[in-house]
């Protein structure tokens, strides 16, 4: 046999089985990488070669739905063996109300009479028990509790006796006005002010308006109580319009006469001293 033709023979053989090895050893490499990702991974061709697009099943696992993650928390709760996978992200979240997104005024009656029973010692429930007699008391004030310090629903909450009987006298007071949108303008009447002076500044603006209704003034206008502070007002008007009757101005437009008030129970705008005054 010659020679040369048996080397060409042996080497094409060889050449052969090194193509087949390759073929056998890509194969078994494709195997094990497809044997990293689930079923149904997407296999593109890259510039590298084969690639697999990872999708959220293969980083979480494939969704499940109610009854086969029932099926699955009772598999993990009967054995011992703990796995690394993690949670799936919308097992990370929850529903929330869309009402629940904004701060209504519904949240903040929620913190205030949360905030207010820590200061009584009561429970949520005995707050709202104490909250309902005072309601009854003064029907539609709930909304303006959404905007009153908590210290302040705190005295009214403990205080729900004296709060009637107030109520009551400023009744006796101004008889045609309606008392919960007085009280709603002005907190301050149920607790805090002298319901004496409060009589005696009555009187006084009836006889300073006697062409006016008093009750329904008070009732809109409940800063006109502190008398001194309107009575300057008055005069501050009369002053700056000599030409204008300031009665018949508060009259018409009472908005222009009440700007001009300075009293304890206007907004303190300006709280910087002013070092050339």
């Amino acid at each position: 046999m010659n020679l040369g033709k048996l080397s060409n023979t042996t080497n094409r053989c060889k050449l052969k089985a090194l193509k087949l090895t390759k073929r056998v050893f890509a194969c078994s490499s494709a195997s094990r990488e497809s044997s990293a990702y689930d079923d149904g991974a997407v296999v593109y061709n890259s510039s590298t070669g084969p690639s697999h697009k990872v999708t959220i099943e293969h980083v979480y696992g494939p969704l499940m739905n109610d009854q086969q993650e029932a099926d699955h928390s009772r598999l993990q709760d009967t054995t011992s063996t703990s796995t690394s996978q993690q949670a799936g992200p919308w097992k990370m979240s929850w529903q929330m109300s869309e009402r629940n997104m904004t701060w209504s005024n519904d949240l903040k009656i929620r913190l205030i009479k949360q905030v207010a029973s820590e200061k009584l010692g009561l429970s949520v429930h005995e707050m709202d028990i104490r909250l309902s007699q005072l309601f009854n008391i003064l029907p539609g004030l709930e909304p303006r509790l959404a905007a009153a310090p908590p210290d302040l629903v705190a005295r009214l909450a403990s205080q729900t006796t004296e709060v009637a009987v107030r109520v009551l006298r400023l009744k006796d007071i101004f008889p045609t006005a309606n008392i919960t949108a007085m009280l709603s303008n002005r907190l301050s009447l149920l607790l805090e002010d002298d319901i004496a002076l409060i009589e005696e500044t009555s009187q006084k603006l009836r006889a300073r308006l006697p062409a006016f209704d008093v009750d329904r003034f008070v009732q809109d206008y409940p800063v006109v109580l502190d008398y001194d502070a309107f009575e300057t007002a008055m005069q501050d008007a009369q002053r700056l319009m000599p030409t204008m009757d300031a009665t018949e101005l508060l009259r018409r437009d009472p908005d222009v006469i009440l700007s001009l008030l300075k009293g304890k129970h206007m907004i303190p705008y300006d709280q910087v001293p002013n070092p050339w005054s």
